[in-house]
């Protein structure tokens, strides 16, 4: 659960630096906010099972 918070969390402030960027390269708020929001669900998705996988790496970690 820890995971999904820290994804969710995450994407929302990179949603809004997003926007940003997009909004500001195309001056439209509507498409800023579709760009947002897509790369928001894909990067998410993506970053979520990045971290799971993460899970499964002992390199680097000190034995317990």
């Amino acid at each position: 659960m820890r995971v999904l918070t820290k994804t969710i969390l995450y994407r929302a402030v990179t949603l809004a630096v997003t926007f940003a960027v997009a909004y500001y390269l195309l001056g439209d708020t509507s498409t800023a906010l579709n760009i947002g929001l897509a790369s928001m669900f894909l990067k998410t998705v993506v970053y979520f099972f990045y971290e799971r996988l993460w899970d499964h790496i002992t390199w680097g970690m000190s034995p317990a």
